[in-house]
């Protein structure tokens, strides 16, 4: 519930969580879309680290954005984070 608090008063949660998170995705989008068009070597590289500057810019819009959407991007970076602290 602290979560959801925090994102009620406008406090940015998921911040480096939220990066990592959307930039992972990215670039595991990026190689699956390479890998399903069969494309070469080059391509491959090209597309997943294009599919990666997505994902960082998605990652820092959602990391530190105040609007409802950002929000919501954020939401899986905090959990993320939460995990994280809990393993330790």
């Amino acid at each position: 519930m602290g979560l959801l608090r925090n994102i009620n008063e406008n406090k940015t949660a998921g911040g480096p969580g939220a990066i990592a998170f959307w930039a992972t995705v990215g670039f595991v989008l990026g190689c699956g879309a390479a890998h399903l068009a069969s494309l070469p070597p080059g391509a491959t590289s090209a597309i997943s680290f294009t599919g990666f500057g997505f994902g960082i810019g998605l990652g820092f819009y959602a990391a530190f954005g105040t609007s409802d959407l950002a929000r919501v991007l954020a939401l899986p970076g905090a959990v993320l984070e939460q995990v994280g602290e809990l393993v330790q």
